[in-house]
């Protein structure tokens, strides 16, 4: 039976990608977005996806090689499989398996063999693996993620380096997860090329071997070829975890006419940032920042949490800002540094629409606190862990936030309501109404895989009846 082409496009949007392929022979349209699905991400990581990749990319070049948009690599696994695969690319039979005597084992585990140099191995492969890149004419993104293995960050390196000239034409995306701080210089030159890219992420990993001096001389150097593109960057991600001092990099870091987003994760604060004057700097020149995301700084034994955010964030304007979304791992009961830094930035900006925090669950007693904070701002979107679900919750919410519209909550416990625990979440809802909140949409999680689902719904229809929108 012949369908018109949009009903084909509807039955592809609720099929899920492993139906797809089954019936991927019924119609051309299937095919076709079939194999859009099944070849526009690849992960290098495997000598056998290596070797398979490139035969298809020979079989079938005009079909698939505009298809690939997004590779992800793994440099010690992809430098492992790049030597395992030595003999297949040279045409040698393997037959004899590696036998490893026990003299090999010492106390900290199994030795391996040494790898042979890199160049053996670039130019062992060159004629495939290299032509296999080079066709990659449409890819738009890369991912690289280094495993803790410090021993071997060089060569992984220097496969990076070889993929670098044939990947970087028309990149859009590059995200680098897990970087080592110590080997930052191989990599800056790189980076500086890629004239064409909008939205950056540089993960960082501390090594407590490195020297507090490389640390800062590698942050710099990695900030100047950031510099680079500030011709072509939109987002910009950093990130840190370990004993990082960002504030050279900042001190280097430049102006980026076109930026919209920013985020800074990980270690932030005084003991982390000892001189706030370059982070400042670099916020009060993007007034064009819509979505900024911002962990609560940490406490610091020598400097007061409260004067250090002063430092950071008295006198920026950000009228543009839209979107604010903060981070931690914990937050205590009192005395904690995340309702400073949402008030020190909600003195300066009221233009942010949509806000949350990730990371974790808060008690009702901050959760007050934070909402007062909010109360100026025109917000129409807000999404939170709490603690328990608690009717007095949505009183808070109706309270202190009645323009909200969308409020997306994950809960970990569902409670009565004090002095009567025999009533339930949902009743105690249905007494109330509040006629002046204007909430369009409500949608809760739990954060316990063990939840049941339709309990799940009934506590969000509940509150659907308390809002004159949602009824």
């Amino acid at each position: 039976m012949q369908l018109p082409p949009e009903i084909w496009l509807d039955i592809l949007d609720l099929t899920a990608d492993s139906e797809l392929f089954k019936v991927e022979s019924v119609n051309r349209i299937f095919y076709g977005c079939a194999l859009d699905r099944r070849y526009r991400h690849i992960q290098l990581h495997d000598k056998f996806i290596l070797s398979g990749i490139i035969d298809k990319l020979d079989s079938d070049y005009f079909v698939l090689h505009k298809r690939v948009k997004s590779l992800e690599i793994y440099p010690h696994l992809m430098l492992s499989a790049m030597w395992k695969g030595i003999p297949d690319f040279l045409g040698v039979t393997v037959s004899k398996a590696w036998v490893f005597p026990v003299h090999i084992f010492s106390k900290s585990g199994l030795t391996l063999p040494s790898m042979p140099p890199l160049s053996s191995i670039s130019g062992a492969m060159e004629g495939h693996f290299m032509t296999t890149m080079a066709k990659f004419t449409a890819l738009k993104e890369i991912k690289v993620t280094w495993t803790q293995n410090p021993n071997e960050d060089g060569a992984c390196f220097s496969v990076l380096n070889i993929l670098w000239p044939v990947l970087f034409r028309n990149l859009v995306t590059l995200n680098l997860r897990t970087m080592p701080i110590e080997i930052v210089d191989c990599l800056s030159e790189s980076i500086s090329t890629l004239t064409h890219v909008k939205y950056l992420t540089l993960s960082f990993e501390y090594n407590f071997a490195t020297s507090t001096l490389e640390v800062a001389e590698a942050l710099v150097r990695i900030a100047k070829s950031v510099n680079c593109l500030a011709g072509s960057l939109r987002s910009l991600s950093i990130s840190g975890f370990g004993n990082f001092d960002f504030s050279p990099f900042y001190d280097v870091l430049e102006e980026f006419p076109h930026l919209s987003k920013f985020v800074h994760i990980g270690t932030f604060g005084p003991e982390y940032m000892n001189d706030p004057a370059g982070f400042k700097r670099f916020l009060m020149s993007h007034s064009s920042i819509r979505h900024l995301i911002l962990p609560a700084p940490g406490n610091s034994a020598f400097t007061s949490v409260d004067s250090w955010l002063q430092t950071c964030f008295e006198g920026i304007r950000l009228p543009n800002l839209r979107t604010l979304e903060l981070s931690l791992s914990y937050i205590s009961s009192s005395g904690n540094s995340l309702p400073l830094l949402l008030a020190h930035i909600t003195e300066t900006v009221d233009t942010i629409e949509s806000f949350s925090i990730t990371g974790c669950r808060i008690p009702q007693t901050d959760l007050e606190l934070v909402l007062q904070l909010l109360t100026g701002l025109s917000l129409k979107s807000v999404k939170l862990e709490v603690l328990v679900l608690d009717p007095a919750l949505m009183d808070l919410f109706a309270k202190y936030l009645p323009d909200l519209e969308t409020l997306d909550l994950t809960y970990r416990w569902v409670c009565s309501t004090p002095g009567n625990m025999n009533t339930s979440f949902v009743e105690e809802m249905e007494r109330r109404f509040y006629p002046k909140w204007k909430l369009y949409e409500a949608h809760l999680e739990s954060s316990d895989y063990c939840a049941n689902a339709n309990e799940n719904l009934a506590y969000q229809k509940a509150i659907s009846r308390c809002a004159p929108r949602m009824v």
